[in-house]
């Protein structure tokens, strides 16, 4: 019997969008996904656990791969110039092609889609036909704390900040249920509140003088559009989807994570994939997909 053919957009959130990715993990056994749209800590913590032959290996996946190993420090006085304290060194994309077993662009089945933010056009974008390892860089790099990723003509970052759900890339899919996966939208405290919490983990993994808080907050009053975008960061973005499940009560779980809290929400989120599916299952299984558009189930991320 073949599988249901679904589409999914997950929304990001940093190493806690690894609740997706275990949710996506238990997915994949019953549906055939064909695309998957990633923003965000998604672009790499879906990957990177979905294709693993086992939970073992998915959760050996997590512990092998950090991306603060990747990062590093700008010099104080090219901050405000390059728009952040850190950021990604090139070993970066060879590390994420080789863990998430994907090669250059978007081969394979599901075709995970980053999504990222132009500054330069100031508009969302796809990043379809770059290097897999460019494009989910891209589409995690956090403003502020992360310089702006230059790729040709664009200058990217994370793709939150322009609808941390992102549901137009979703509209092309009319014959089949299309899916979305998000955290309850709080507010731009809960977006600091994470940043500080990232702020002080990648303290203590790198050698980032205090003082660079200071910079920090410099370039927060230098760069005005950056800061109007992410104070949006985790509105909505326009657009429809069959279904959207909406975990709440998860944004103090912060941006970046040490490897044994990742493998606790990948686990988590594995446990809720069979809560989802029943729901799924019979949405889909009745016909109720065809009549319904953004149906939200809420769940609560301290029930799981």
């Amino acid at each position: 019997m073949k599988k249901q053919k679904i589409a999914i957009s997950v929304t990001g959130g940093g190493d806690k969008t690894f609740v997706f990715a275990g949710i996506l993990y238990f997915l994949k056994d019953k549906y055939d996904i064909v695309e998957i749209n990633l923003v965000s800590g998604s672009s790499y913590s879906v990957p990177l656990t979905y294709n693993q032959s086992s939970l073992s290996a998915a959760n050996n996946a997590i512990s092998k791969f950090n991306l603060l190993s990747f990062a590093k420090i700008i010099p104080n006085d090219e901050v405000l110039k390059r728009r952040g304290l850190l950021e990604f060194t090139p070993d970066i994309y060879q590390a994420i092609e080789s863990v998430c077993k994907l090669k250059k662009g978007n081969q394979g089945n599901p075709v995970f889609n980053p999504i990222a933010v132009d500054l330069n056009k100031r508009q969302t974008v796809e990043l379809k036909n770059i290097r897999y390892g460019i494009a989910a860089s891209a589409s995690f790099t956090f403003p502020l704390l992360f310089a702006p990723l230059k790729y040709k003509d664009m200058l990217l970052v994370d793709g939150g900040i322009g609808g941390n759900v992102n549901l137009n890339v979703l509209s092309k899919h009319k014959s089949i249920p299309t899916i979305a996966f998000e955290f309850d939208s709080g507010d731009i405290e809960d977006v600091a509140l994470s940043a500080v919490k990232t702020i002080r983990y990648g303290l203590k993994k790198l050698p980032i003088k205090k003082s660079s808080l200071l910079d920090l907050i410099k370039l927060s009053k230098h760069d005005k559009y950056l800061i109007k975008l992410m104070k949006g960061a985790n509105s909505k973005s326009r657009g429809n989807s069959n279904f959207i499940f909406t975990l709440t009560n998860a944004s103090s779980q912060g941006l970046m994570l040490p490897n044994s809290e990742k493998q606790k929400i990948f686990m988590n989120g594995y446990t809720l994939g069979e809560h989802i599916y029943t729901k799924l299952d019979y949405y889909i299984s009745t016909g109720v997909w065809k009549k319904v558009f953004n149906l939200n189930t809420i769940i609560d991320f301290n029930e799981i």
